[in-house]
């Protein structure tokens, strides 16, 4: 059986919340009083809530993807080059 991946609207409804309270509580916003980010950092890790990196790069237009075009994956030195763009991507 698949779940689908919990939202910040799952979230708020569940704890009888606004969307935008929980996203600042998951922020840590000073705004927020400490019981009110306590319940939903809880809930966030309970229900293993992962933020959309779609939604966050729409939102703040800018991504972390590298594109990359060569003839050929299964030669030795693209590969090797593919590899080690991979590792510095990674640091």
């Amino acid at each position: 059986m698949d779940r689908r991946q919990i939202t910040l609207k799952d979230i708020a409804k569940e704890l009888d919340l606004s969307p935008s309270t929980v996203s600042r509580a998951l922020r840590d916003h000073p705004a927020i009083s400490k019981e009110t980010k306590t319940l939903v950092q809880e809930y966030a890790v309970k229900n293993k809530y992962k933020p959309n990196t779609l939604a966050l790069q729409l939102r703040t237009n800018r991504n972390n993807t590298i594109g990359v075009i060569v003839p050929e994956i299964v030669h030795y030195f693209f590969s090797s080059v593919l590899a080690g763009i991979q590792e510095e991507a990674e640091k």
